[in-house]
């Protein structure tokens, strides 16, 4: 029984490639920078995309045509994106300059910039 669950867990699958890296590994045949690797649907009667990947590596949710110049774009009418929420600032133990974040101790978003903390982001 364990050998069966070592196989189990090891398992690679491949799709577009013969020569897998990781668990599951994907490779678009495509070389446009906005072709689809990656297209997950609903199990509505017509189904929605939920995420697409393209192949320059931008990623839509709820968005089947990702802006080129955005990384990541979310998209929705009646929804807003949740920040992490942390109890402070102090229990982030490498900050990042970038990071973003909701300080639970202070109500506000709080930002990583120049090395340190901002104060509450207001308008």
């Amino acid at each position: 029984m364990s050998s069966f669950f070592a196989l189990f867990c090891n398992a690679q699958v491949g799709v577009g490639t013969t020569s897998t890296s990781a668990t599951l590994d994907i490779i678009c045949r495509d070389s446009a920078p906005n072709a689809k690797v990656l297209e997950v649907n609903n199990s509505a009667t017509t189904p929605v995309e939920l995420i697409t990947a393209l192949n320059n590596g931008n990623i839509g949710i709820n968005n089947n045509a990702p802006e080129t110049s955005a990384l990541l774009e979310l998209k929705s009418s009646n929804q807003a994106i949740l920040l992490t929420r942390v109890a402070n600032t102090s229990v982030i133990t490498t900050p990042v300059n970038g990071m973003i974040l909701y300080d639970i101790s202070s109500n506000c978003v709080k930002a990583y910039e120049n090395n340190a903390w901002s104060n509450c982001l207001n308008n």
